[in-house]
């Protein structure tokens, strides 16, 4: 017999935004079994919605409308000016084109090189004063259109990724275990340039968690002793990112929790 929690996020017209499900026993499910705990997930969500406009137009409040100040004109960054777009093509196009189609620039390399495309840009269109600032604001937006337009183009066109890859082509997997040999397990894992590293330790069965009335509850009673413990840490500077150190984050629960049901 085999055990399902499956949670479904559903919007109007019986769209399914998202899936995540998790399960357990010696048992499996058919995908019979599995389209059919969706549908009924997507009615129950429906009626779910239904009420919420009925309550919603009973004892909701108007939703408040941005009102420019009067002589200043709102913000739209998807209108951009063609003539920035058109300029911004003109002086990158031909730079970016060359620098997707050199394979041998990793990640890091590529986004660098990107990055200082970008500013010479911005640079040139500045010096040749063809465009005031107010336009200029939106010189972000237009290049990182330009960007993906020309992955997208790229990936479409040649069925290669901007490495070189295949599109069902998985980057270089190399694993190594037993690193550490104080430690009960270890191991290292590495994809492309990614890098994550595992440690394992052993307790006795009297270390397992047992949750209280509420943790029961929640899990549906299908956790009574959890004998497994799963501790996942992504570090900002990992992506080149720069943030204080105050506890764990959304992206740390959330790729935590997914590691922890794939195990």
């Amino acid at each position: 017999m085999s055990t399902m929690n499956l949670v479904l996020s559903v919007g109007e017209d019986c769209r399914i935004v998202m899936v995540e499900a998790g399960g357990g026993g010696n048992g499996s499910c058919s995908l019979e079994q599995l389209y059919a705990c969706c549908d009924l997930a997507v009615d129950s969500a429906q009626r779910t919605l239904v009420a919420i406009k009925q309550l919603s137009a009973r004892a909701g409040k108007p939703k408040k409308s941005l009102q420019p100040i009067a002589g200043q004109q709102v913000d739209k960054p998807w209108l951009i000016d063609d003539e920035l777009t058109g300029a911004i093509q003109l002086y990158a196009s031909a730079t970016l084109g060359e620098l997707l189609l050199d394979k041998d620039l990793d990640k890091m390399a590529f986004d660098e090189r990107v990055a200082n495309l970008r500013h010479e840009t911005v640079d040139n269109l500045r010096q040749a004063q063809c465009f005031q600032e107010d336009q200029l604001r939106f010189f972000d937006v237009a290049f990182n259109d330009l960007l993906k337009k020309a992955l997208r183009d790229q990936v479409f066109n040649t069925g290669r990724r901007r490495d070189g890859r295949a599109l069902d082509e998985l980057r270089p997997i190399d694993c190594s275990v037993d690193l550490y040999p104080s430690l009960h397990g270890s191991a290292l894992f590495q994809r492309g340039q990614t890098q994550v590293m595992c440690s394992l330790t052993f307790d006795s069965r009297q270390a397992a968690f047992r949750g209280d009335m509420f943790s029961l509850l929640n899990s549906g009673g299908m956790v009574k002793e959890k004998k497994f413990m799963f501790h996942y840490n992504f570090a900002s500077f990992a992506t080149n990112e720069l943030s204080s150190a105050r506890g764990i984050g959304r992206r740390e629960l959330g790729h935590g929790a997914l590691a922890e049901k794939a195990l």
